[in-house]
C-alpha cells in the first residue's frame, strides 16, 4: 500500500513539473526613485509629505523657513535705495547753463545789430561771445561730472540687483515641489528639524511604470533587442499567475554572476546579462516583488 502511494506521489510531481514550464528569466521589480533634498539651509516649517501618499507633479511637499534670507533681501533693497538717492538728475543741474546760453545768444544777436549801426563796440561783441563759449564749457564739464558720478553709483547698484536675484532664487527653492506624479516612499525629516543644503528630505517614485530587472543566459542575450515585447508574470492569489505585457528597455553590456534569486544552485554559478523590462502597473506590482519573463 505504501509503495503504491509513493509511486502516485512521484507520478503527480512529474506531471506538475511537465505542466509548469520554467520561464526564460527571473528577477525583481524596481522603479525610478528620486531622492529629494533641500537646496538651502533652514528649518523645516511645513512637511506635508507622508509615506504612502500619492502626489501630483508640482504639489508642494516641504516648506523651508526663509526668514533670514528675506531679512538679507530687505537689507540689500535698502542699499539699492541709498544708491538711487545718490543718482543725480543731469537736466536739473544743467538747465541753468542752458538757460544762460539762450539769454547770452539773444544778447549777442542784439549787440550784433547795434554793432552794425555803430551803437555798440567790437569789445562788447567779443565779450558776450567769450561768455557764451565759457558757459558751453561749464555745461559740458557739469554733464561729464554727473555722468561719471552716476556710472560709479550704477556700478554699485548692479551687483546688488544680482544679489537680489540670488536671494529670490533661494526663497523660491524653499518651496519644495513634487518633480513627478508618484507616491512617497519615505520621509527623512519632520517639522521643526533643521535641514542643510543637500540634506535628503524624502523619497518619491512613479509606480505607474515598473521595471523587472531579470537575468538571462549568454546564449539567449544575442536574440534580445531593446523594444522587444515579452510576457511578464507575477504570482497571484491562490497560486494563480498574473501576466502582463512588458517591453525591453535596457540590456546590460557586461556579464555578471547570476544572483541568488535564480531557481537552482547550478544556474547561479553561470554568467548572465541583466535586462530591464518596463511594465504598466495596475497596482498589483510592488517594489521588490519577484517576477518571471518569457521572451517572444
Amino acid at each position: 500500500m505504501k509503495k503504491i502511494l509513493f509511486l502516485f506521489l512521484i507520478t503527480a510531481l512529474l506531471a506538475c513539473s511537465n505542466e509548469n514550464e520554467i520561464s526564460d528569466a527571473f528577477g525583481n521589480f524596481e522603479t525610478d526613485e528620486i531622492i529629494i533634498s533641500s537646496e538651502i539651509n533652514g528649518k523645516v516649517i511645513l512637511m506635508t509629505a507622508e509615506e504612502g501618499m500619492s502626489v501630483k507633479k508640482g504639489m508642494q511637499l516641504v516648506l523651508i523657513d526663509t526668514t533670514q534670507i528675506y531679512l538679507q533681501k530687505l537689507q540689500i533693497l535698502a542699499s539699492i535705495a541709498s544708491v538711487e538717492m545718490r543718482m543725480q538728475d543731469i537736466s536739473s543741474q544743467t538747465d541753468v547753463f542752458s538757460n544762460k546760453i539762450d539769454i547770452l545768444n539773444r544778447e549777442k544777436e542784439r549787440i550784433s545789430k547795434l554793432l552794425v549801426g555803430g551803437a555798440a563796440t567790437q569789445k562788447q561783441y567779443d565779450d558776450i561771445d567769450g561768455e557764451i563759449t565759457s558757459t558751453h564749457k561749464q555745461l559740458t564739464a557739469t554733464q561729464v561730472k554727473i555722468n561719471d558720478a552716476n556710472r560709479a553709483n550704477l556700478s554699485q547698484k548692479y551687483p546688488l540687483l544680482e544679489q537680489i536675484k540670488i536671494l529670490d532664487d533661494q526663497i523660491a527653492k524653499a518651496k519644495i515641489l513634487a518633480p513627478i506624479d508618484g507616491i512617497i516612499l519615505g520621509t527623512y525629516s519632520n517639522n521643526g528639524e533643521f535641514a542643510k543644503a543637500g540634506f535628503p528630505l524624502l523619497k518619491i517614485a512613479n509606480i505607474d511604470k515598473m521595471y523587472l530587472k531579470a537575468f538571462v543566459s549568454a546564449d539567449m542575450i544575442s536574440s534580445l533587442k531593446i523594444g522587444n515585447n515579452a510576457e511578464v508574470i507575477i504570482d497571484g492569489a491562490n497560486k494563480s499567475l498574473i501576466k502582463y505585457s512588458g517591453k525591453i528597455v535596457w540590456i546590460s553590456d557586461k556579464a555578471e554572476f547570476t544572483p541568488k534569486i535564480v531557481q537552482t544552485k547550478e544556474q547561479r554559478t553561470n554568467l548572465v546579462y541583466a535586462v530591464k523590462l518596463m511594465v504598466n502597473n495596475d497596482g498589483k506590482i510592488k517594489i521588490g516583488m519577484p517576477g518571471e519573463v518569457n521572451f517572444k
